[in-house]
């Protein structure tokens, strides 16, 4: 994806006739350093870009106006993280965005987001957003259109509840003491380091375990249709390739991941965050 500046010089050349012969310049919207994310709808490969309020179309490019820019959603991330789970769901929704990859210990990024967690969301004046549960239910609520949350029952609702907190409450802090030893003790040596992950695997494998036998015969976390708990299991089962048997002890994650690994949008996301 090229930056904003690049983009708009390369193509952009020609005029936006809705902007009494203007085009719009993005370093003078501060999105220099950024990209907006393409939107592809159904199996139409055209990039959206905001430019004017109703689009219109040059080649297979739609563009909206420099207002628009300003009140689209704006996601910050960290290639491979839980940030991935958000970045799938927009690319499922299919609408324009932003994408911000950051640092974590940025003093810039911990100004805007003082735990200096990912992901966070800006969608237009609401302020920042952080928790990837939280987010991805905000993402479904509204979008209702794109069905990513629960489908209006009581059941439903509770068991989509469930399995994202599952993910927040229990897999995800299962990986804390694989990937960030240091938090775990002083003695920075690597017999400590290595200790702390082999307890770590006592952790993931009580999870995974839990997972992989819902998982059986199943290729959706939740019913029978795509929703966020898709987006959100499959950002923490990829994780599960870091480790020294892979995924080869849960057969039904291992499918579960190779199922949702061939999504376009999935696979759109990966290749924007430039992980494998």
């Amino acid at each position: 994806m090229p930056s904003l500046t690049r983009f708009f010089k390369e193509h952009l050349l020609c005029q936006n006739p809705l902007a009494s012969g203007e085009y719009f310049d993005p370093q003078h919207m501060g999105f220099a350093n950024s990209a907006l994310t393409p939107s592809r709808h159904s199996q139409r490969c055209e990039y959206r870009w905001l430019l004017s309020a109703k689009p219109f179309q040059i080649s297979r490019l739609k563009f909206y106006n420099a207002k628009a820019i300003q009140t689209m959603i704006k996601l910050f991330y960290a290639p491979g993280t839980c940030a991935l789970a958000p970045h799938i769901v927009l690319e499922w929704i299919g609408e324009p965005y932003d994408l911000q990859k950051v640092k974590q210990s940025d003093p810039e990024y911990l100004k805007l987001n003082p735990l200096g967690q990912v992901p966070a969301m800006i969608d237009g004046e609401s302020g920042v957003m952080n928790q990837a549960s939280a987010i991805l239910k905000y993402l479904a609520r509204k979008y209702p259109e794109a069905k990513l949350g629960d489908d209006g029952t009581l059941q439903d609702g509770y068991d989509l509840d469930r399995w994202m907190a599952f993910l927040t409450g229990d897999v995800h802090p299962a990986f804390f003491p694989f990937f960030m030893t240091a938090r775990y003790s002083t003695d920075s040596s690597d017999l400590t380091k290595q200790s702390i992950k082999e307890a770590s695997y006592k952790l993931i494998d009580r999870v995974y375990q839990h997972l992989d036998r819902h998982l059986e015969g199943k290729d959706y976390l939740v019913g029978n249709r795509r929703t966020i708990a898709d987006a959100y299991a499959f950002a923490m089962i990829r994780w599960g390739n870091s480790l020294p048997t892979g995924l080869v002890n849960y057969p039904n994650l291992d499918r579960f991941y190779h199922h949702w690994r061939e999504d376009e949008g999935v696979k759109r996301a990966m290749e924007q965050q430039q992980i494998s």
